[in-house]
């Protein structure tokens, strides 16, 4: 009976964790994406306000980023990843509480490569990775990453 219920609390972890991870089609651009779903209880500050989404960019960036939403421009700069953190210090903000409809999330580097997502009513802060595979990796939180 103890092994069962030992193999069965196994098997609801990787459940969990299989939930929390997607590989999706982006809505126009021809990448995937991995979709990371941070329900963790992790060290963070909580991101309080209900219709902002707010767009950090994070490992592996050294290029020019264009970022949209709903089509329109809201980002255009070099992002820089720092190598003590890994993170870079850019973000944009967009506060979506007069759109009828969840806005679309759209990334796109200098060399053509892109992404674009329906962002989660439920989340609030999207994290932005570009690997070092050249693979996207969109994570929806809603905990600031601090640094230690």
């Amino acid at each position: 009976m103890k092994k069962l219920l030992i193999l069965l609390g196994f098997s609801f972890l990787l459940i969990s964790c299989v939930q929390q991870k997607q590989l999706v089609n982006s809505l126009s651009c021809q990448n995937k994406i991995t979709v990371q779903y941070d329900n963790s209880k992790a060290k963070g500050v909580m991101a309080k306000n209900k219709e902002l989404v707010i767009v950090f960019f994070m490992n592996d960036f050294n290029d020019k980023i264009k970022g949209y939403i709903n089509g329109k421009q809201k980002f255009n700069g070099e992002v820089l990843t720092k190598e003590t953190s890994g993170k870079s210090d850019k973000n944009f903000a967009y506060n979506y509480s007069k759109d009828k409809t969840l806005p679309i999330l759209k990334i796109e580097k200098e060399n053509g490569s892109c992404f674009d997502i329906r962002i989660k009513k439920r989340y609030k802060l999207v994290y932005v990775f570009y690997d070092s595979n050249q693979e996207w990796i969109v994570r929806f939180s809603n905990k600031y990453y601090v640094d230690n």
